[in-house]
């Protein structure tokens, strides 16, 4: 199995659909969108195509639901469409380094950062919030700890004007 291709995934139509949407609306200026999308649709793959679609170097997944940083990292590795992003755990010693290097390079980064307030979360945003290029910031389970005051004011550090935030969730959008 050394050295094999990855296999290429495909999009639902409603994936599809939904990305072009989204891809549309950036294009066009927006840079705060609300993802409602039904359970079981497939978010890590959808926002990993919206990602690689938009061509924004510096990818952010937050969330306050730390387990879903482990299927955007098994789907980013698992997939041919997604074999030049670079992953970054935000929580390993040298990541600003190792950000600093992809970007530099010219390589889309995707960083994963805790919404949970902890040793080092306020130094990891405020880092990226000071990244001279675009960003395109997920927060998945958007409805779930992300809307606290905690949470929220860490996003606002995180997220600049030019810079695109999309809240993914699948229930309680109002909350998100």
């Amino acid at each position: 199995k050394e050295k094999q291709p990855r296999p290429i995934v495909g999009l639902s139509t409603a994936q599809e659909a939904d990305a072009i949407t989204v891809l549309k609306g950036i294009k066009e200026g927006k840079r705060r969108i609300l993802a409602e999308l039904a359970a079981r649709y497939g978010k890590t793959i959808w926002s990993s195509a919206v990602a690689v679609e938009s061509g924004i170097p510096v990818v952010v997944v937050s969330s306050y639901v730390l387990t879903s940083f482990t299927s955007f990292k098994n789907d980013i590795r698992k997939f041919q469409q997604f074999q030049e992003i670079e992953i970054v755990d935000s929580q390993v010693k040298g990541y600003e380094e190792k950000v600093t290097k992809f970007v530099e390079q010219g390589k889309q980064v995707m960083v994963f950062v805790s919404l949970c307030k902890g040793d080092g979360r306020s130094k990891r945003v405020k880092f990226l919030g000071g990244l001279e290029v675009q960003k395109m910031v997920f927060v998945d389970e958007a409805d779930y700890g992300a809307h606290r005051k905690g949470q929220f004011e860490a996003l606002q550090t995180m997220v600049n004007d030019d810079d695109v935030l999309i809240l993914m969730t699948g229930t309680n959008s109002d909350r998100a």
